[in-house]
Formats: structure tokens, sequence, C-alpha cells
């Protein structure tokens, strides 16, 4: 019951996987089977794609898609298979949005995964061409993290979700990453 009453509360930075945690692939990184079989041990089912700064994320890798692949030459990469592999159905959220809200934006949308985003004043002109910030009224929007659907219904129930994709990771050993 108090973990229900926490989601008026309780916001995305409290629940969300810092930028620098979070596995992800560049999409200049060339795909082989190697890097296929590393992904499937991971046992995620969604990748963040980012191109140039882990902080300019272009879209979400579905691992599934990979099945598909014949990988063997090692020369392929990502960028190359994006209009196959790579979706672009993204959104981004503050880090402030109570969990409510962005759990109502889960299901309307029919989302997996939100991007984090925390705005900070501009500091100066270069800053913002070298990282392709979104800038709103002097302010730019930065990504610091990764919130999913399972990390929100996990801290209202206050204990792992455990799939047929989940690996020996704990929702303890989770939260040790997010500190």
């Amino acid at each position: 019951m108090n973990a229900a009453l926490d989601l008026k509360t309780k916001t995305l930075k409290d629940v969300m996987t810092p930028i620098n945690k979070v596995f992800m692939l560049n999409i200049n990184q060339p795909l082989d089977e190697s890097l296929k079989r590393q992904i499937y041990e991971r046992g995620y089912s969604r990748i963040p794609i980012f191109e140039g700064t882990r902080e300019n994320i272009v879209g979400l890798l579905l691992t599934r898609d990979l099945i598909l692949a014949n990988l063997n030459d090692g020369l392929t990469t990502i960028h190359q298979l994006r209009s196959i592999f790579v979706r672009h159905d993204l959104q981004a959220c503050d880090h402030s949005e109570r969990l409510h809200s962005v759990l109502s934006k889960f299901k309307e949308n029919d989302l997996q995964i939100v991007i984090v985003t925390e705005v900070e004043p501009i500091e100066d002109d270069k800053e913002t061409k070298e990282f392709q910030l979104k800038i709103i009224d002097g302010l730019k929007q930065r990504v610091i993290g990764i919130v999913t659907r399972e990390d929100i219904i996990e801290d209202i129930l206050q204990e792992d979700i455990k799939d047929e994709g989940d690996l020996q990771e704990t929702r303890q050993q989770r939260n040790l990453i997010r500190q």
C-alpha cells in the first residue's frame, strides 16, 4: 500500500539507471556474432543506441530482431542496419516527473523505456554544438539516465519481476548501481 502511495511522490530520478551505468551500443559499432552473443548473455530485451556521445540516444535495438541477422563477416555496423533493427519510438521525460505520471505515459504510448533528462543553464555555445543538446528557453536538456516500465512496477511491488530474459541480477544490485 505504501509503495502505491509513493507513486505520487517518487520521481524518475529515484528509480532511474544513470546513463553511465546503462549498457548501450554505439551506432557505428561493428555488429558481429561475438557482440550478438554478448548482448544475449546480458539478458536485455532493448538496448539504447547512441551516436557520438552516450547522451545522444538515437534509438533502441530490440534484441529479438538480431535472431534474423547473419553477422558472420563482422563488417556490418548497427548504422547500416538501423532501418531494420533500430526503433525510434523514444520519449524523454524530466527527472522530476512523478512515477504515476510516467506510468500513464508508458501505458498510453505503449513504451517500455523512457529517457530521463535534466534541464540546466547553457554555459557556452560550443557546448550546445558539441553535444547536440536540445535547447529550451536558454536551457539545455541533457540525458542523465533511463527508466523502464519494469523499474517502476518493481518499485511499486518492492520485489523483482522475473521473466525469461532476466539474469541473476537482483533489485538490490540494481539499486546499488543507481546510487
